[in-house]
């Protein structure tokens, strides 16, 4: 059975729960203080990095236009702005590179506290106070489907990687692919 209505499915949930957050927010400013310029233009910057990083890593343009400088400075943006730090040693080609950011996307959301994720081919570490495995999550990186919004990213880190395995490891938690 095909996984892309799964995919599209997590796509369009994810992408749902990702934004209704900034948007709420751009709404709820303007509608109280249009002079909150500060406020308002913090919102549409963050906004414009889960848009750019939305379009990047789930597929908005095609794998020949991947640009993994943009990808990965975009996700560390995104990161920081939770208090996380990133440090990647990406993959040759743009497919398991593609994969790989969406991999430290899902990894991050494992974070309870601000900490670090580390990647490096084949593997993604999780480093500082997480929170432990769940069955959703195991089954959306080794099947590449799910049905929750915020697995999104670590289904379609499957369905480019291939099965993925999470386990913990010296350094935290570590999700780990065996790449082509």
């Amino acid at each position: 059975m095909s996984r892309i209505p799964f995919l599209a499915g997590a796509l369009a949930r994810h992408l749902t729960h990702e934004f209704a957050g900034p948007l709420a927010a751009l709404v709820t400013i303007a509608e109280l203080s249009p002079d909150a310029d500060p406020l308002l233009t913090q919102a549409i910057a963050e906004l414009r990095t889960r848009l750019s990083l939305a379009r990047l890593l789930f597929g908005g343009e095609p794998m020949c236009a991947f640009d993994r400088t943009e990808a990965e400075a975009l996700l560390a943006a995104h990161l920081a702005d939770r208090g996380h730090r990133l440090a990647v040693a990406l993959p040759v080609q743009d497919r398991p590179a593609r994969g790989t950011l969406l991999l430290c996307l899902a990894a991050a959301d494992r974070l309870m506290a601000p900490g670090a994720v580390v990647a490096t081919p084949g593997e993604v570490v999780v480093q500082g106070r997480h929170r432990a495995n769940d069955p959703a999550l195991v089954e959306a990186l080794e099947t590449g489907t799910t049905a929750e919004p915020h697995l999104a990213a670590a289904a379609f880190a499957s369905a480019l990687l291939g099965p993925l395995k999470v386990h913990s490891s010296a350094s935290g938690l570590a999700f780990s692919a065996t790449l082509p």
